[in-house]
């Protein structure tokens, strides 16, 4: 019998998942690796570190499947796996390369940590050029943006995640919502389409 049909339920699917079994694991990975792959596209500049994250992210899964207690969708569950091996993966790299601007170097560079509430957002955009976007901002307010604006964490949860303040949290928001606000007036203005312009909430 085809693998597909052995596992038509998704009950019967984590549980096979939960027993190692090797098809089940793979049929997961057919269902799920292209919304997995997406997260990790947020985070990451190219498709080899996406990739590795995502691969991670599997590992991760298969190994602590028998903690998923199906008390919400499993795509939420994995979700957050994603996104917090990208966190601690990014950490250490933007902490080696000391692009967080940190609260003391603000006065310095004169820089606001207010968050802007006039930036923009287009939602006609295509998904796949609002990625471009994201993946051009500088790596630290990237990040923070998908944690905040995406991903749905605080200020504070991300101060604690990163190992950052709330205030430089605040700063890389501020700082990527003016860039893609940039780049999305760029966009339109290539389109003749100012009008489908409305703000990010």
């Amino acid at each position: 019998m085809h693998t597909k049909h052995l596992f038509i339920d998704k009950t019967k699917l984590i549980e096979a998942l939960k027993n190692k079994n090797k098809e089940a694991q793979k049929l997961f990975y057919e269902q799920h690796h292209k919304q997995i792959l997406g997260v990790c596209y947020r985070y990451f500049f190219n498709e080899e570190d996406a990739v590795e994250c995502m691969n991670d992210v599997f590992i991760t899964v298969f190994e602590k499947i028998h903690q998923y207690k199906a008390e919400g969708p499993i795509e939420g569950w994995y979700r957050r796996i994603a996104v917090n091996i990208c966190i601690n993966k990014l950490k250490k790299e933007l902490k080696r390369k000391k692009l967080f601007i940190e609260e003391k170097e603000r006065e310095f560079y004169q820089l606001s940590d207010t968050t802007n509430d006039d930036s923009v957002i287009q939602k006609d955009i295509p998904q796949q050029i609002i990625l471009n976007m994201l993946q051009e901002l500088p790596p630290a307010s990237r990040t923070v943006f998908n944690l905040f604006a995406i991903d749905g964490l605080t200020h504070k949860d991300i101060a604690t995640k990163m190992g950052i303040s709330e205030g430089t949290s605040k700063w890389h928001l501020n700082n990527a919502r003016k860039m893609l606000q940039v780049k999305i007036k760029s966009y339109w203005a290539q389109n003749n389409n100012e009008q489908n312009i409305f703000k990010l909430k």
